[in-house]
């Protein structure tokens, strides 16, 4: 299971809050944007995925939240599933899609770092991977990678925060490199502050 599920709040609340923004992105890879996707706002309002090869270089970026649902327009209007890639949980590389976008930077999210993990893990940031999306099925590819030194900046945009389900579940199925995780970085800590 990859992408990032939101599985609680921070206080306990599991009524996740959403934004709706106009998908951009004129790259074919920050265009296919699936529910799950983390993505991060462009200084036009607009949103854009992230994808793994523009971590190094993502010290300014803005991170908006992870994707809750693709919609066919602004008024919400639901994608209608038709061939495989066209699975109303993707978006495709026009710009005429929009996202709903979990915003609150107090969701904990469940994701998959791709290796074991354990209690050590807890506390350590970690960046955007890339992992191969199921397109058939519109679930999203995103992996993260955990940060082997310390992030003395603080730019990377997750913090692990404890063990998943999963990982403590010897019956699940991939049960080895589930973490879950926060934002570190997020436009409301940014901009607003102490958020």
């Amino acid at each position: 299971m990859k992408g990032l599920i939101p599985v609680r709040h921070i206080t306990g609340d599991n009524s996740f809050t959403t934004r709706r923004f106009k998908k951009t992105g004129a790259a074919t890879a920050q265009a296919l944007v699936y529910v799950g996707d983390p993505v991060y706002i462009l200084a036009d309002g607009d949103v854009r995925r992230l994808t793994a090869a523009e971590v190094t270089a993502a010290a300014g970026v803005l991170f908006a939240g992870v994707v809750a649902r693709v919609l066919k327009d602004e008024k919400g209007t639901p994608r209608v599933h038709g061939l495989p890639d066209q699975h109303p949980n993707i978006s495709l590389s026009a710009d005429t899609d929009y996202l709903d976008v979990y915003v609150d930077p107090g969701i904990i999210y469940q994701a998959n770092i791709g290796t074991s993990a354990g209690l050590s893990n807890i506390g350590q940031t970690a960046t955007v991977s890339a992992g191969a999306r199921v397109t058939a099925a519109g679930m999203s590819g995103t992996e993260l990678a955990l940060e082997a030194s310390a992030d003395t900046g603080g730019q990377n945009p997750f913090r692990v925060v404890g063990m998943s389900q999963f990982t403590l579940d010897a019956q699940s199925g991939d049960p080895a490199g589930h973490v879950e995780v926060m934002f570190n970085r997020h436009w409301l800590k940014t901009v607003v502050g102490n958020f």
